[in-house]
């Protein structure tokens, strides 16, 4: 089935008009003593689905229900351990980068400090 050129702009069109309308903020963490307990905090991160040189945006988990349904975006999450030795918390947050890393590839230059957050024993 053909679609005619009317239908078609006024798909496009609405789609555009609510993605313009979502209004993207980096969202910083801020750990809570018992993600301290834990050990580790959940990050969420997102970016245009066909520009792998596209801003990195970390998002809130809250966030991140509005957009999963969207498909311009692909979303990440990592563990990001907060606790431990300097040398095993860089090394644990290395590790969860480099498991994303084939899907959002620039991810690494997004988080250069490997220690954000970090409470060292």
């Amino acid at each position: 089935m053909a679609i005619d050129i009317i239908t078609y702009v006024r798909a496009k069109t609405t789609a555009t008009d609510e993605i313009s309308q979502l209004d993207i903020q980096t969202y910083v963490p801020t750990p809570e003593e018992n993600d301290y307990e834990v050990g580790y905090i959940t990050r969420f991160f997102l970016q245009k689905i066909n520009d792998s040189d596209a801003t990195i945006y970390e998002i809130n988990s809250y966030f991140l229900e509005v957009i999963e349904s969207n498909g311009l975006y692909k979303v990440q999450s990592i563990k990001w351990r907060i606790t431990g030795t300097p040398q095993d918390i860089m090394d644990s947050n290395k590790k969860s980068i480099s498991l994303v890393l084939e899907n959002m590839p620039k991810l690494s230059l997004y988080l250069p400090n490997l220690l954000q957050f970090a409470k060292v024993k």
